[in-house]
């Protein structure tokens, strides 16, 4: 028997908040899903397939099929958690993001994140995708990673900066519509996915 994958109730509840933000009809988008708002503020993790079934709701209900990521520019900051602590309470930003990759299946066990250093860069991958339903790990990975990124920006004071994103998948938004939300360049049909930026920022108090 396969182990369970979920998630903590942390992420439901952050995109819970980014779509009333975002004004999308947030009852009929859980209704859809099947999601009752008692799972969504529960504190218990939540099965990997109630957000599979959530962002085919969310796309189906919207007719956006890049709402991942405009979910994410609504997006509230990660906070109180402890992941933050882990980082906070490091010498250096590098450390903390050791630190953190250690416990980060306390966010989602769909998270397998390694630093890799390259130089004067250096990237995090989450390794070659294990998942057939590659439209919903796009609306997944362009959330979580603008969330990642305000919460690196957030904190090393606003000194992050990402330098190009790879994603493995085929189909995304449109290279115009990255670069407005990401800030960056995105190339599609990778390997894996991976996130670039200068390795200096490592060495961040």
């Amino acid at each position: 028997m396969t182990e369970e994958l979920t998630d903590s109730a942390i992420l439901f509840r952050l995109v819970y908040q980014a779509m009333r933000r975002a004004g999308l009809p947030t009852e009929q988008i859980l209704a859809q899903a099947g999601v009752a708002i008692a799972q969504v503020e529960a504190s218990a993790r939540t099965p990997l397939y109630s957000q599979v079934m959530f962002w085919h709701a969310a796309e189906s209900v919207t007719q956006d099929s890049a709402v991942g990521l405009h979910l994410g520019e609504h997006l509230p900051l990660y906070r109180g958690q402890v992941i933050e602590y882990l980082f906070m309470s490091s010498g250096s930003f590098g450390d903390g993001l050791r630190r953190a990759l250690a416990y980060q299946r306390l966010v989602s066990d769909v998270l397998n994140a390694k630093l890799v250093m390259e130089g004067d860069q250096c990237y995090l991958t989450n390794g070659p995708t294990r998942y057939r339903d590659l439209q919903v790990l796009r609306h997944f990975t362009e959330c979580f990673l603008m969330g990642v990124l305000r919460f690196f920006r957030f904190i090393t004071e606003g000194k992050f900066e990402i330098l190009r994103i790879e994603l493995d998948y085929p189909h995304g938004a449109t290279a115009q519509e990255y670069q407005r939300t990401l800030g960056c360049p995105v190339v599609l049909g990778q390997a894996e996915t991976r996130l670039y930026f200068n390795s200096d920022i490592l060495n961040y108090p």
